[in-house]
């Protein structure tokens, strides 16, 4: 879906789980949905632009993303490993992941 960039999401009925491995310099572009999203850097370092506040967070760092709210993600210079967690889960993330696995 995005280069540098593979998701791997688990779901529940009423949360979602998304492990992310980003290459260095990786980045999910500016985006916004409706699910609430918390940010969990697990590995690596990240830039995350908040609306325009931006935080570089480290492993154990964390950011709420609240619904609708844009944001964007950049990897650090080395590889980096971060946890997701969507409330409600993250239709937008299942409808392309969906239509990928359908391409032949």
């Amino acid at each position: 879906m995005i280069d540098g960039l593979t998701l791997r999401p688990v779901q529940g009925q009423n949360v979602m789980l998304n492990f992310a491995r980003y290459e260095p310099g990786a980045e999910a572009p500016r985006h916004a949905h409706v699910e609430e999203q918390l940010f969990v850097a697990l590995e690596g370092e990240f830039e995350v632009d908040l609306d325009g506040e931006v935080r570089t967070l480290g492993p154990g760092g964390i950011a709420l993303i609240p619904s609708w709210l844009p944001h964007r993600v950049t990897a650090g210079a080395a590889p980096g490993f971060q946890l997701d967690i969507f409330s409600p889960p993250r239709q937008g993330l299942l409808d392309l992941l969906a239509a990928r696995d359908r391409e032949p």
